[in-house]
């Protein structure tokens, strides 16, 4: 929480909501189901999250030391567990709430959990990943000869200082290592490299944000006037996540693939094109690949535009 700011306040990130609700249903999934649980053959898609309220921690005000927040979640795997179920293998809901005190609960986030088969999304994707490896070396090919500055590439340090004019990113949250942009286009394609390690941290927020900042930065760098507006997301529509994606995997990568071609098998890059729906939406998918494969997307991602002064009113700027 203390790693993701936005105007001086330290803000709950999604990605925490996302990693719980991951990490639950794995767990009532193995306690449900037992070795079943144990495989790679079952997805966890933490779909439908929608934050409803800004939750900004008391723990950041002089003299409070703690405070409770909860998800309350209930499954219903009565789905069959048979392959030939190849929709969904049961669900969870999710509840996420703080408590003001003891006899006041307040929801502010929610989400669905649903059990699927891995095979159902491999399979979804593989007549993508070819078209979207194409997308990446024309973008990558087109930053290399462009010259009208619509097309721009930006290294870590300055792709997260641009960021800084909505979010301010902790070092570890700031895992895109490199970002190519065509700004006409609203395309965008990011090498990942973790700055977060498993054996020292709790990886969950740090490695969900990180799969998925491309989307908000794109929108957000596009902003033709930052000082007077920015573009907040609410949520997802699913989050699919191979078990081949990893903080441990990515971290291991290979050092091939920045400003060239796809690269190496083992490199992990992010793509999206942003579409606008309506005045002031944009959204679209961010697909995970390791080398020509994809290995992880995050389905119906939209940001809303809206101006700074809307945002100040409800989240007014912390004195430092």
């Amino acid at each position: 929480m203390t790693g993701h700011i936005i105007n001086n306040i330290q803000l709950v990130p999604s990605g925490l909501y996302g990693d719980m609700a991951a990490a639950v249903g794995r767990y009532i999934w193995k306690q449900l189901r037992g070795s079943q649980g144990e495989g790679e053959e079952v997805g966890v898609n933490v779909c439908g999250m929608h934050v409803d309220k800004t939750f900004i921690p008391k723990i950041q005000d002089a003299g409070v030391r703690e405070e409770w927040f909860e998800m309350e979640a209930h499954a219903d795997l009565s789905s069959s567990s048979s392959k030939a179920d190849w929709d969904s293998l049961g669900t969870i809901s999710c509840t996420f709430r703080k408590l003001n005190d003891p006899k006041f609960a307040e929801d502010f986030a929610g989400c669905t959990v649903l059990f699927q088969p891995l095979a159902l999304w491999t399979q979804t994707w593989a007549p993508h990943a070819s078209l979207i490896t194409t997308q990446i070396q024309n973008l990558l090919a087109r930053s290399t000869v462009n010259s009208s500055g619509c097309i721009r590439t930006f290294q870590r340090g300055w792709a997260y200082e641009r960021f800084k004019t909505f979010v301010d990113y902790h070092t570890k949250y700031q895992n895109m290592k490199e970002v190519v942009i065509d700004y006409e286009q609203l395309e965008a394609t990011a090498v990942l490299s973790y700055q977060c390690s498993p054996s020292t941290d709790y990886c969950g927020p740090f490695f969900l944000d990180g799969s998925c900042h491309l989307s908000g930065w794109v929108c957000n760098e596009s902003e033709a006037d930052s000082g007077k507006n920015a573009y907040i997301s609410h949520g997802w529509g699913g989050m699919k996540l191979l078990p081949s994606f990893s903080v441990e995997a990515v971290n291991r990568q290979g050092a091939g693939g920045v400003g060239g071609g796809i690269g190496g098998d083992q490199v992990f890059r992010t793509y999206v094109r942003m579409i606008r729906r309506g005045k002031d939406v944009l959204g679209g998918d961010v697909f995970i690949l390791k080398g020509n494969e994809i290995v992880g997307v995050w389905e119906g991602v939209e940001f809303k535009r809206i101006p700074r002064r809307v945002l100040n009113h409800f989240l007014p700027p912390r004195k430092v």
